[in-house]
Order: structure tokens, then C-alpha cells, then sequence
């Protein structure tokens, strides 16, 4: 596992330094050079675009001495000659796409010239500031579409017939003074063949020659604003049918016979195994719809409030529906018979380590269709109902019977001036991946929290969530101590609208964070100090935390999933643990057992995530519609070796394969909660030392390096003091490779990973 640090207020004295002759550790970091000013477009609201700054720079390549810890960028009005005037504009976590460019993005500028100039700082200072750069920023530019064709299944009414000439007037506008350009690019694919727009004017011509949904891009410009591009994905059902009166009608009655309203009915093409949305309508007052079709195979869905969704004839899912069959010129006449749903109550309690109840504490329970396929759901959560805890802890919700429900408790509290929340998912876990779905078939009254609270360790871990391009992201964050085989999680959090967590009161020890964005455009993963989030935790930037650490600035960067990717294949399987201890917090152990909540992630050849899903209670995960080809399968959870291998998906074809986590031994042996430890390897990788820096009482520890085979490659003893010890350890004699450093004292052992690079 890598190793490294992060940005802290305080940092404990090291109270032993064994080595009387060790070098010095740290230098500042090299001047930041070649600093250049750059502008590009980005889109302000719906109408409106502006130009965003971003900067580039150069340093030396930094070692793990002057490595630096963070970014200051200064700004100044007007173009400026020297370094007065200019005030802080922000702070940026070193990221870097190698190890000497570096790169910071902001908006927000006004319109102007402006200066600017970059320095670098680490714990032991800041260099001396970059050279100056100037850029000017323009006005702002409206520029939008006013319409664009989209077909049925996309939430538009746009169709074309076979053979039949496709004529659309595309529509855009500007506030601004110049001349609208128009474009046509792929969506998917190729163009359409045939299908062409008028530069000047907008107007789409095409003459299909090929029943389906064809997608492409519009494009519109100005060659007044050179670079900027505002695109948008249109789509137009291609239909066997040249007339418009082929149609699938009915009425939908409830279990007494009475229509029912307010609800949507959506028609689905059946081509092969696949259910492709085509048509949608709402019911009328009188339960009855139109759904205009092509000529087909399909199944019908009715969903809405206060009844169960259904599907032709009384099915509750796709694959046992009834197909409709329909020709040209023809109306399929069908009678659609729906459960009114019910409504439960849901109580249950909110109380700390010692039963005492909580009050005030937010009790949400996320909302989920069942319809969804299981690859799909958690992706996409859709509202939410929520309630507080009365003064005795307790609280109570009515909730309806058709839908699947996620229960998280929150409770408030505050740090630094900054709001934050303590979380808790349903049953006693951590993270949504382990959170228990709860179907209401009654009444339940079990659905309880437990906190831990009144921790004395006035420690904190704060940060920011945010996507590659800086925007915010609301999520959920989760501290795993590693080597904790107490608790399955140690605490969590979610960040707010602005991207900020924080975390306190953390018993001292090693931490992997672990996020989940609330969004299924987003993928999950672990803090990485270097870069974006990593896809298993083995590889995730360890935190050491003590009883008085301020551990700030852990921004974590998430990765985006390729929503447009889609296709035929698909990849599903098993998640069984060969032993381990995770559990709710029981230290239960899984010999042989499934694995409820490993993250699977999918992940093409240009390093793209294209799928994730979390694994079942039963150990069971599926990804779908997934394009043909090769790629990098990782299946992750703490407290086990994460499974990476490659996979390759044909168009057509779904593989199946089982996997198998092995138990992976972590740091923290021996620890207790009387004598939390802190114990640390840094820098990790090393080259030719490396220091270990861990908590011990007066007396003798034994240092050993042993091999991932096994094999003892070093051993020493030093004379240890009671409080923080330091011994850098000469690593000259190592190979490359892997290694465990085990360091035994009179009251505790650790294992760390350690890994030396040349």
C-alpha cells in the first residue's frame, strides 16, 4: 500500500531519535517556473458563457524531501511588473499529471486584465514566488439551443419513417452580437448516413434508410468567439410505419375496478433480449392512454404514485410480461389491472453506546425503484423521505409499500465553524454498499441506529470532494481504520453542497478513506493524495491519525463513469470470502461466505470507469449493456485482498465468473483500545531509507523487514523511550519489491507495507 503524507496544523514531537546523524528530511520545494495564463470557455448558466482561468506551471522534479505539500495563487488587477498588490486567490492540494507539470483551474474572474503568480510550500516553508502572468478576460457570451429533435424513448416526439425525407428546424439563440454557425458530429458512431444541416440556417434533411434510434450531435458556434462550442445530443426514432396511427390504448383499473389516474404508462420494443424504451404517456382522467408506436414486439409498464408498477399482464418484472404484437395501420387494445399500494409505519430508535437516546438526529430513508435491475439501482436513488428523533432517541415515518428503501442517520455537529455530520446506514454499517433494502410488507419497529459518541481524542480529518474538473460533490465519506477488527467502520460523514466533510474524534490509528458520490455519473473509490480516487484499498493514501491530530486539506478527487457507453454484452458473478473478519461490527468471520457490498468496478483501456455496482447480501453482482472488448475488472473490499484482473465482453454474450477474496493481513496487530498506537513507514516507496516512527513504552523493540515470501531480510534492536519513537531504517540493501516491516515491543506489534522502488 502507498504511504505518504498529509497536510497537518499539528504534528507530535518525535521524542526518541535513535539515529543522532540522520540527514535532514525535508527541503523546500523548487520555485514553480514557466508560468503561463490561460482562458477557456465554460458555461455560466443555461444561456450564458464565460471565460474560466486556468494555470500551468513547471517545477524541478520534486523528490520526497521538497515535495510540495500545496499551491498559493496570487492575483492582481491590471498587468503588473512586479509583486506588489496582489492579494491570495486560492490554495490547491498538489495534483499533478506527472511529476513537474502542475496545473490549477478557477472561475469566478471578472472582466479584465489580471495578473498573476504561483509559490510552493511544505512543511518546512515556501519557495520564492514564480515569474508573473498576465491574460485579459472577455465578457460574457449568450449563446443556447432553442430546440433540437429527440426521440420518444429520449423524452422527445421527433420520428422519421423509412425512405420518407426527415426535414427539422433546429433553433438557437444568442443575445450577443454575431452570426450562429451550425454542425453536425457523432454522437456514438458514425453520422447517420445522409443526414446533413444547413451551416446557415439549422435545417436537418435526412432520409433514413434504416429502422432504429439514431443518435448524433448538434453543434452551434460563432465565429465571432473563437473555441467556443455549445453542443447537444439529439436523437430521431426511425420507424417502419410511415403513418402515425399504429398505436398500443387501453385503461388501467385498480383492484376494485376503478380507474386510476396520475400515472405514466411507457411501452418498451422487445428486440432479441433487450427492452428498449419507444413511447410514453400519461393516464388520462378516466385511467385510459394512447401509447403511439411502430410496427413490433412490446411490453407496457404502468408506475406512478399510490399503486405498485406493473407490467402487461400482471407481471412484476420484464422478462415475465406479455408481448404485444403489433402491425402498421393497427391498435392493440389492452386492460391493465394495478395494486393500490399501502402505507406502513417505520419507528425505530436513535441511541449511543450506552443506550442513552438521541435527540434532533436526521433519520432519511432513500428511496429506490425495484423495478431497476440491481446493476442500476443504488446508481440511481431516487427522492428521499426524512424525519428527527424525538428527545427519548425514538422516531416514526409512514412510508409506502412500493418502493425499496435505504434508512441513513445523521447527526449534526460542528467543527471549526463548519457544519458536519456524523452517518450511519441501516443496520449499523458505514457505507450505502453494506446498507440492508428494506421492503415494507407491514408495519416494522426495529430499524435502529447506534453512535459513538463522547470520544475523548480531540483529533480531526477534514477535507473537500471534488470531481477531475474541481466542481463539488455531495457524498458519502467513510474512515476505515486499517488493522481494525473491532468495527466493520470506524465513522462517516457526508459532505455538503460545497464538497466539504469532516471527521472527528477518531481513535488514534491509520485511516483509508472511502467515498461514495451521490451520483451515478460519478464513481466510488479511495483517497489518493496523488491524483484521483483509487479503485481498491490497497492502494488508497494511508492517514495516520493521533489523539491530537488536525489532519486537513484531504481533498479527494472522483473519477467520472462513461454513461454513453452501452452495448450488448454483460458480466455478472459471486463474491465469496475465504475467511476474514468483516461483519456489522460483530467481527464476524466469513469462511467460504458471500461478501455483502464489494465495490466491482469495471474499467476500459483508456482508464475510464464504464461500470461499477456494489456485490449482494448473497455475494452476487451484474453489470449490463456493457460494449464489446477488454477490460480491467477490479473487485474490492476492506479487510481483503482486492481481486484485478482483465475480462473480455463480447457484443453479445454476458460472462459469468465467481471470485474468491483472500483475508489480507493489515497493520494494527496487537493494538488495544488502552493503547492505541500510531506507527507510520514514511517515505513509502523508498529508495534508500525510510522512517518509522511508532508509539511504544520504555524498553526494547525488534525491527524486522520480512519479504512478501517470508523470508526475514533485516532485523535490528533499538532502545525505545514511553511516548513517540523514530528510527530511520537503511533500506541500501534491499532489492525493488515488496515488503512487511514488523516492529515488536513490549506492549504492542505493527506490520506495515512497505515498498522500495530504484
Amino acid at each position: 500500500m502507498r504511504r505518504s503524507t498529509v497536510l497537518f496544523r499539528t504534528i507530535c514531537a518525535l521524542a526518541l531519535c535513535i539515529l543522532a546523524a540522520a540527514p535532514a528530511w525535508a527541503d523546500v520545494p523548487s520555485t514553480p517556473q514557466n508560468l503561463e495564463a490561460h482562458t477557456t470557455w465554460q458555461q455560466y448558466d443555461n444561456y450564458t458563457w464565460g471565460k474560466a482561468v486556468y494555470l500551468t506551471w513547471q517545477t524541478e522534479a520534486p523528490n520526497n524531501d521538497n515535495w510540495p505539500e500545496h499551491f498559493s495563487v496570487y492575483a492582481a488587477d491590471g498587468e503588473k511588473q512586479d509583486y506588489t498588490g496582489f492579494e491570495l486567490r486560492d490554495q490547491f492540494y498538489a495534483r499533478s499529471y506527472d511529476s513537474t507539470h502542475w496545473q490549477a483551474a478557477f472561475d469566478g474572474h471578472a472582466v479584465g486584465t489580471f495578473s498573476f503568480y504561483v509559490d510552493a510550500t511544505n512543511n518546512d516553508g515556501t519557495s520564492d514566488p514564480s515569474n508573473i502572468a498576465t491574460i485579459t478576460i472577455p465578457d460574457t457570451v449568450s449563446l443556447f439551443f432553442a430546440g433540437y429533435p429527440q426521440a420518444p424513448n429520449n423524452g422527445g416526439i421527433d420520428i422519421a419513417a423509412i425512405n420518407e425525407p426527415y426535414l427539422y428546424q433546429v433553433g438557437a439563440t444568442t443575445w450577443s452580437t454575431g452570426t450562429i454557425k451550425y454542425h453536425l458530429a457523432p454522437a456514438q458512431n458514425a453520422l447517420p448516413a445522409g443526414l446533413a444541416i444547413d451551416e446557415n440556417t439549422g435545417v436537418l434533411t435526412w432520409i433514413p434508410t434504416e429502422k432504429g434510434v439514431s443518435y448524433f450531435k448538434i453543434q452551434i458556434s460563432m465565429p465571432e468567439y473563437p473555441g467556443l462550442v455549445v453542443e447537444a445530443i439529439a436523437s430521431v426514432q426511425v420507424r417502419e410505419c410511415s403513418d402515425n396511427n399504429t398505436s398500443i390504448a387501453g385503461i388501467v383499473k385498480d383492484q376494485n375496478g376503478n380507474p386510476v389516474t396520475g400515472g405514466v404508462v411507457s411501452a418498451y420494443s422487445v428486440i432479441d433480449t433487450f427492452y428498449i424504451p419507444c413511447a410514453m404517456a400519461n393516464l388520462a382522467d378516466d385511467g385510459t392512454f394512447t401509447l403511439p408506436v411502430d410496427a413490433g414486439s412490446y411490453i407496457v409498464l404502468v408506475d406512478g404514485q399510490g399503486f405498485d408498477a406493473e407490467y402487461y399482464e400482471d407481471a412484476t418484472t420484464r422478462e415475465a410480461a406479455t408481448v404485444i404484437n403489433v402491425d402498421c395501420g393497427a391498435s392493440a387494445e389492452i386492460e391493465m389491472n394495478v395494486q393500490r399500494s399501502f402505507v406502513y409505519t417505520v419507528t425505530g430508535r436513535v441511541a449511543d453506546q450506552d443506550g442513552n437516546g438521541i435527540a434532533g438526529v436526521t433519520v432519511m430513508f432513500r428511496v429506490y425503484d425495484p423495478q431497476l435491475p440491481p446493476d442500476q439501482r443504488r446508481q440511481r436513488p431516487g427522492y428521499a423521505f426524512a424525519t428527527y428523533t424525538e428527545a427519548d432517541g425514538t422516531y416514526s415515518i409512514d412510508l409506502s409499500n412500493q418502493y425499496l428503501y435505504v434508512a441513513v442517520a445523521s447527526m449534526s455537529d460542528t467543527l471549526g465553524g463548519r457544519s458536519t455530520a456524523q452517518v450511519q446506514f441501516f443496520d449499523h454499517v458505514g457505507s450505502i454498499a453494506e446498507a440492508e433494502e428494506i421492503m415494507l410488507t407491514g408495519n416494522r419497529d426495529d430499524v435502529n441506529f447506534e453512535f459513538n459518541v463522547g470520544s475523548s481524542f480531540d483529533n480531526s480529518l477534514s477535507g473537500r470532494v471534488t470531481t477531475n474538473e474541481g466542481e463539488s460533490v455531495e457524498a458519502y465519506i467513510v474512515a476505515y481504520q486499517i488493522g481494525s477488527t473491532a468495527q466493520s467502520y470506524v465513522s462517516a460523514t457526508v459532505s455538503n453542497e460545497n464538497g466539504f466533510y469532516s471527521l472527528s474524534s477518531l481513535v488514534p490509528g491509520n485511516y483509508v478513506l472511502y467515498v461514495a458520490p451521490n451520483s451515478g455519473n460519478l464513481s466510488p473509490g479511495y483517497y489518493n493524495e496523488n491524483g484521483a480516487a483509487v479503485h481498491s484499498w490497497d492502494e488508497a493514501t494511508l492517514i495516520a491519525i493521533g489523539e491530537t491530530t488536525e489532519a486537513v486539506d484531504v481533498n479527494i478527487v472522483i473519477n467520472n463513469v462513461d454513461t454513453s457507453a452501452f452495448g450488448g454484452g454483460g458480466l455478472s458473478g459471486n463474491v465469496r470470502g475465504s475467511g476474514g473478519t468483516i461483519g456489522k461490527g460483530d467481527g464476524e468471520v466469513l469462511s467460504g461466505t458471500a461478501i455483502n457490498g464489494a465495490l466491482v468496478t469495471l474499467i476500459d483501456n483508456k482508464g475510464t470507469v464504464t461500470r461499477y455496482n456494489f456485490s449482494t447480501s448473497g455475494g452476487d453482482f451484474s453489470l449490463s449493456s456493457l460494449p464489446a472488448g477488454t477490460y480491467t475488472l477490479v473487485i474490492d473490499k476492506i479487510g481483503f485482498a482486492p481481486y484485478k484482473g482483465t475480462v473480455t465482453i463480447d457484443e453479445d454474450n454476458s460472462v459469468k465468473m465467481d471470485v474468491t477474496l483472500e483475508p489480507e493481513v493489515t497493520t494494527g496487530v496487537g493494538e488495544t483500545a488502552s493503547n492505541a498506537v500510531l506507527a507510520r513507514v514514511y517515505p513509502n516507496p523508498a529508495v534508500n531509507n525510510t522512517l518509522l516512527s511508532f508509539r511504544a513504552a520504555q524498553g526494547t523493540a525488534r525491527i524486522s523487514v520480512v519479504s512478501a515470501a517470508g523470508t526475514e531480510m533485516l532485523s535490528l534492536q533499538a532502545q525505545t523511550t514511553d511516548g513517540d519513537n523514530a528510527l530511520l531504517l537503511d533500506t541500501r540493501g534491499l532489492a525493488s519489491g515488496a515488503y512487511f516491516v514488523r516492529i515488536t515491543t513490549g506492549g504492542a506489534q505493527y506490520t506495515l507495507p512497505l515498498h522500495i522502488v530504484r
